[in-house]
């Protein structure tokens, strides 16, 4: 009987585009030079010692780096023989394959703990793992009939083991922690569990898991407020919600649309959400751990539109070969490159993100509260576009090391609030809190709210209120700050954050194409800097203006003008 396609774009009419069509030379050229060099280069051993930095130095990259070779040489072998059925390459997928069934555990040294039992490690089912273990049964799937008989049943066997079986065996008290969580990981694992199912497992035992599948893709759906607003940011809808996607799809076809999670307008909300981020023609919102570039892949964008033909999307160039899954090119559709999408207002009532597009500059807001996911102590940042450029800015996300996930999560400057637009009252700084505040208003052009939730019990107990102002007038920004104490404060500094230089004097400052003006005789001014790492180890400064109040009573009001 022939096996279903599950994924019905992987025919050989789709296949004759992507081999023929100018929209994919450029991943065309990129996927066979790529494989072309990897048949003459060998990986990396493995080694104990990079695997053991994690714990050491609190760095995953070292062995991330080497381990990461494997998988990239298996998608690259992969997609060349799908691309050109060249069997030169069936060789070398096999014999990397084999390799990576050799790895004492598919999990990130950052999730799994060296003291685990060994089959435990062997067994643990993570972001890396899952991922893994899908892109295996892909490529079984698909050509695993040109793989020599023992080498199949071993590989097989490894994802059996590894993946399915665990799945199947873990229940109750014993399993993932991911299985009911609201981020990320419930979306991602889900997916690629569900993945290594539909194309390795017999019926039977797919069917019998659906509602635990079903439930943990749910979770990661109700994790988004009803404004489909992805709190962890651009970055991580592009993450979490493109593995969804996946899971919805397979899912799809799997029933035969019987069960059709894309027909949810949760999910339809969710899915307009990167159109709803953009500051500029080329950035977007970089709140949490998130990105300012508004780089939208053609894969999931076009999958999207031809779900939801209503949705606007923007020009994006032809991708190029991305090691992964055969939906990265798959999904891209040529008819869908003259799309034209330009930033728009937009407001998450529920998530309580603002964004204000005007003629002559944008600016974007958030209140919440300071527990969210991947969450920065942040109520009251805010960035601002400027002759299509971010100017004052919120400098997203940092390097991913071991106390970026842990107690000392907020030592680090871009998730602390000494890396944000606001203020240091007291010498306290903002912290975490579960506590989240109706905003006062909330309208096109207007948002007002309170921050003095944000700030420690110490404070607060002097600290009666703080309310920032956004008042967008045509011509500039208003932003004003009012705050009221049971006692005077000892020190109240306003402080504003960019990646661009800030420059200037007192009372007029610069940065980038905005300009900032206030009263220069309430303050006294500092120009600072610091720097910070990126996760892909690049480095970069955040550049910090302080104002120092000089004057300080039980109330308080101060306004700058951003133009």
């Amino acid at each position: 009987m022939e096996k279903k396609n599950y994924l019905k774009e992987c025919n050989e009419q789709k296949w004759q585009e992507v081999r023929s069509h100018p929209y994919f030379e450029r991943v065309r050229t990129e996927a066979i030079e790529l494989a072309e060099k990897l048949l003459l280069e060998e990986p990396l051993p493995l080694r104990f010692s990079d695997y053991h930095k994690f714990v050491t130095e609190g760095s995953r990259k070292p062995y991330g780096a080497r381990s990461g070779q494997y998988t990239k040489r298996m998608s690259a072998f992969f997609f060349a023989y799908m691309l050109t059925k060249d069997e030169k390459y069936i060789e070398p997928l096999v014999d990397v394959m084999w390799q990576i069934c050799d790895m004492e555990t598919w999990s990130s040294n950052a999730h799994v703990k060296e003291e685990a039992p060994i089959i435990e490690r062997r067994r643990f089912l993570d972001l890396v793992s899952c991922g893994i273990g899908y892109m295996i049964s892909e490529i079984l799937y698909y050509v695993g009939d040109k793989f020599p008989e023992l080498a199949y049943r071993r590989i097989k066997e490894e994802v059996r083991f590894r993946i399915i079986d665990c799945y199947r065996e873990k229940r109750g008290e014993t399993d993932f922690w991911w299985y009911k969580a609201s981020n990320n990981w419930s979306a991602v694992c889900i997916s690629m569990v569900f993945g290594c199912f539909v194309y390795l497992a017999e019926k039977e035992e797919i069917d019998a898991e659906l509602p635990r599948f079903l439930a943990t893709a749910q979770c990661f759906i109700d994790g988004i407020p009803d404004d489909g607003c992805c709190l962890e940011g651009k970055s991580y809808w592009d993450y979490g919600f493109s593995h969804y996607c996946v899971f919805a799809e397979f899912m799809r076809e799997y029933t035969d649309g019987a069960i059709d999670l894309f027909k949810d307008e949760k999910v339809r909300r969710i899915a307009k959400f990167p159109s709803l981020v953009m500051i500029n023609d080329h950035q977007c919102l970089s709140f949490s751990d998130a990105g300012s570039t508004y780089a939208p892949s053609a894969w999931l964008t076009h999958f999207l539109k031809n779900v939801y033909p209503e949705m606007e999307i923007p020009p994006i160039a032809a991708p190029g070969y991305t090691p992964r899954w055969l939906q990265y090119v798959l999904w891209a559709d040529p008819k869908l490159t003259g799309a034209v999408q330009k930033p728009k207002s937009h407001i998450f009532r529920e998530a309580q993100w603002f964004l204000h597009v005007g003629d002559k500059y944008a600016v974007g807001a958030k209140a919440g509260k300071n527990h969210e996911p991947h969450n920065h102590n942040d109520i009251g940042s805010f960035i601002i576009s400027k002759d299509n450029n971010i100017t004052f800015a919120d400098p997203g996300s940092g390097e991913y090391v071991k106390t970026y996930f842990g107690a000392g999560r907020y030592t680090h400057l871009v998730t602390s609030a000494r890396g944000h637009s606001v203020p240091v009252i007291n010498g306290y700084l903002q912290c975490t809190g579960e506590e989240k505040l109706e905003p006062i208003t909330m309208e096109e052009g207007r948002f007002t709210f309170h921050v003095e939730q944000g700030y420690p019990d110490a404070l607060r107990e002097k600290l009666s209120s703080f309310v920032r102002d956004f008042d967008c007038t045509p011509d500039a920004l208003i932003l004003t700050d009012s705050f009221s104490f049971t006692e005077e404060p000892t020190s109240l500094v306003e402080q504003f954050v960019s990646l661009t230089p800030i420059e200037g004097e007192n009372g007029l400052i610069t940065c980038g194409a905005s300009r900032l003006t206030y009263d220069a005789d309430l303050f006294d001014m500092e120009l600072t800097s610091e720097s910070f790492r990126r996760n892909n180890g690049k480095e970069e400064t955040l550049y910090i203006l302080k104002l120092s109040a000089r004057t300080l009573d039980k109330e308080l009001s101060f306004s700058f003008r951003f133009d």
